[in-house]
């Protein structure tokens, strides 16, 4: 949830139902993105996703009153335009009105799970991710190219969605990241 100047609010989650609040469903778990008024009642309900499971983890309120949600997918189809492997990390921006205006997919063959999004002072975005990969995006993994141990895999992009650069710390075992935050250097 983040709450707005205006006192209304966006929330996210994730839903498998095509009725009451959603009007449809693509297949197994969509994003769902959800604007309340401050008195709680729903100025728009949107759903994103394919026809796999696709579940929204964080959300920001960026620059222009953008609003950037983050999760996982396992679709390659309908609102999602690529899958890697077993599942990726999925970024859509919308507008005010829960408009779709573009939405990325970021990953490798193996197990990718994000975090948190923030976003930078020069306008970009840094994604915090877990990952198994050591392909297509993922340029490194401490665990090998066997997909035994997550790493933390960080990811710098532009306003528009596309890596600068990304890196992965760790080592041979499990290491989960959690939480990104930009300090003032």
């Amino acid at each position: 949830v983040i709450a707005l100047s205006d006192g209304s609010c966006i929330v996210v989650g994730s839903s498998e139902s095509a009725d009451g609040d959603l009007s449809s469903n693509h297949g197994g778990q969509d994003f769902w993105i959800l604007k309340l008024t401050a008195d709680g009642n729903a100025v728009w309900s949107v759903n994103y996703g394919g026809s796999h499971d696709d579940k929204a983890k964080a959300l920001i309120m960026a620059q222009n009153d953008k609003i950037v949600v983050l999760g996982q997918s396992q679709s390659d189809d309908m609102d999602v335009s690529v899958n890697h492997g077993q599942s990726d990390v999925s970024l859509l921006t919308l507008s005010n009105e829960g408009m779709l205006e573009w939405e990325k997919t970021l990953g490798g063959s193996s197990y990718d799970d994000p975090s948190d999004v923030i976003q930078l002072a020069d306008g970009g975005l840094m994604i915090l991710a877990g990952t198994e990969s050591n392909d297509f995006d993922v340029t490194s993994n401490y665990s090998g190219q066997s997909g035994d141990g997550e790493d933390c895999w960080v990811v710098k992009l532009d306003e528009t969605g596309e890596i600068i650069w990304d890196q992965n710390f760790g080592g041979s075992g499990e290491d989960s990241p959690d939480q990104l935050i930009q300090s003032e250097d």
